[in-house]
């Protein structure tokens, strides 16, 4: 599988990445032999403390499109979730929404990371867009008034400008 490091898609800088049912780990490939660069990690493994926050995700069924360093580039995969206690959840070992593959930087080192298809909002019946706002421990729920069975959402955060509570 191959992957641009980093969320510029930057061609001149491109990794690979090797994968088996529940793992991964990120290397240079000649032709001949990868070079592991990373140690193997889980897949969604949260944090460089090893938190495994992916709950059963093996199987992982992987589709490219497009080349390398090419903006259209994409990498797609599907994963059988074949276990795990999901709250009323009515049945068990079902496939994942497809997700999008890609390598990004983080404090940590490179990381593969997963995010759902965009073609998923084509399922959408309507959708809202809420202005910025801060929000705070005692900020009153700003999805209230919303009326549905299931929700997206989708948020920013600005990590920065946050205060660390007394």
């Amino acid at each position: 599988m191959v992957h641009n490091s980093g969320s510029d898609h930057d061609a001149d800088n491109l990794r690979w990445g090797i994968m088996d049912w529940e793992k991964y780990a990120i290397g240079d490939f000649d032709g001949k032999s990868f070079t592991l660069q990373t140690k193997i990690r889980k897949l969604d493994e949260a944090s460089s403390r090893g938190i495994h926050v992916g709950r059963g995700a093996s199987a992982n069924q992987t589709w490219k499109f497009g080349s390398p360093g090419d903006d259209e580039c994409r990498i797609i995969q599907i994963a059988w979730l074949r276990e795990g206690e999901y709250p009323n959840m009515p049945f068990s070992r079902q496939m994942t929404f497809p997700t999008r593959l890609s390598l990004r930087t983080f404090p940590e080192g490179v990381r593969l990371c997963r995010q759902p298809v965009a073609e998923i909002a084509l399922l959408y019946e309507k959708s809202c867009k809420l202005d910025a706002n801060e929000l705070r421990v005692d900020s009153p729920n700003l999805l209230a008034d919303i009326k549905a069975k299931f929700l997206d959402v989708q948020a920013d955060f600005d990590l920065d400008t946050q205060d660390t509570p007394a």
